[in-house]
């Protein structure tokens, strides 16, 4: 899996992360349209920059850390978690 940061001039975000909600299938068409795709809704709302990538949650956490920007707590939170199990 690719993880990417996207950011903006104050915060990283993290793309590429288990999607927040998933479909039961008994959706129209088994899609959830109305939730993010991913763990953090602001990646579907805003518009960032494309940052970094990298193939690991562990690589593209340490990434984003060190960046002068704060990074997104969800997002944080999700990654911790994709590498936690990985």
């Amino acid at each position: 899996m690719t993880y990417t940061i996207r950011y903006n001039a104050s915060t990283n975000h993290i793309e590429g992360t288990a999607p927040k909600t998933q479909s039961t299938g008994t959706e129209t068409g088994g899609v959830v349209a109305y939730f993010a795709e991913n763990a953090c809704g602001a990646l579907t709302r805003g518009r960032f920059a494309q940052g970094t990538s990298r193939e690991t949650a562990t690589e593209i956490l340490a990434a984003a850390k060190a960046s002068p920007r704060k990074l997104c707590k969800r997002c944080e939170a999700a990654t911790v978690a994709a590498a936690g199990a990985e």
